[in-house]
């Protein structure tokens, strides 16, 4: 599983919609890794920041009927946040397995979670600017 995971990575193209399934397989493998290798073991810690960094993609809108069947990964905002809390607990993990800091790679996660926290920053921002938009609307 974890080869078809690294292949599917190596050959995907945004526009091929396989975005949602290579997450879900990622998904697989971070949980089997987790089952069996102890926290801190630098390859749950890859295996995460991996999830981590694919969860911060997010696939064109799908069908309400598509999103019914297959709830996981979800959409926009709260795919962002599910991208954030995975890349904080790989943050952790490499700190574990790679010393302070993480090394190369708690660096880039670090980097990645700044950027994230940014963006949801500038959601929630526009979400307040339409709810203050809609209740002026309403108002008059």
């Amino acid at each position: 599983m974890r080869l078809r995971h690294s292949l599917l990575i190596l050959e995907m193209k945004p526009q091929d919609g396989q975005i949602d399934d290579i997450i879900r397989l990622s998904a697989q493998v971070v949980t089997g890794l987790v089952d069996l290798l102890p926290l801190g073991h630098p390859t749950r810690g890859v295996a995460l920041a991996e999830l981590g960094k694919l969860l911060c993609v997010d696939e064109p809108k799908a069908s309400s009927e598509e999103l019914e069947k297959t709830p996981f990964p979800p959409q926009g905002y709260n795919r962002l946040a599910l991208a954030k809390d995975t890349l904080i607990r790989a943050h952790g993990e490499v700190q574990i397995g790679f010393g302070p800091g993480g090394g190369d790679l708690g660096d880039e996660i670090h980097k990645i979670l700044e950027n994230i926290e940014r963006e949801m920053a500038v959601y929630r921002k526009g979400v307040n600017n339409l709810r203050a938009s809609a209740a002026t609307a309403q108002k008059t």
